[in-house]
């Protein structure tokens, strides 16, 4: 399992500069990210939303607030903080993401690179909104 993770890691570090001439990669600060809104069928979120500093709860809204925005699903993996725990902010980020009336489901994933590391929040729009 790590081995495949180690040769994937390898193949981004190897493909980033290319990629970045391409515009197959593209840097962003916090805030609004540069694409339309649904722009994109999936986002992926990995080893960022619940790993950022536990204070800095705005950046974490922030950062989902706009995965949403410019995707019709997000993934978010692992479910995990900085300390290999289960995310003290995903139960009231769940009901937070309801209250906006989105669907969403933590599901078992197969890949498990950390301890009790096993689970995915899947995010959805329930609504078709006018613009």
């Amino acid at each position: 399992m790590f081995r495949d993770w180690d040769k994937r890691a390898k193949q981004f570090i190897d493909d980033y500069t290319d990629g970045l001439q391409q515009g197959r990669y593209l840097a962003v600060e916090y805030g609004q990210l540069p694409f339309e809104s649904h722009q994109f069928d999936l986002a992926l979120c990995s080893d960022l939303v619940f790993r950022a500093d536990a204070s800095d709860k705005l950046t974490t809204d922030l950062i989902i607030s706009e995965l949403c925005r410019v995707a019709k699903e997000v993934r978010i993996f692992p479910l995990l903080d900085a300390q290999g725990e289960v995310a003290q902010d995903l139960g009231p980020l769940m009901l937070q993401l309801q209250h906006h009336n989105f669907g969403l489901e933590v599901k078992e994933v197969a890949y498990e690179q950390l301890k009790d590391g096993n689970a995915m929040l899947r995010i959805w729009a329930t609504e078709c909104k006018v613009e």
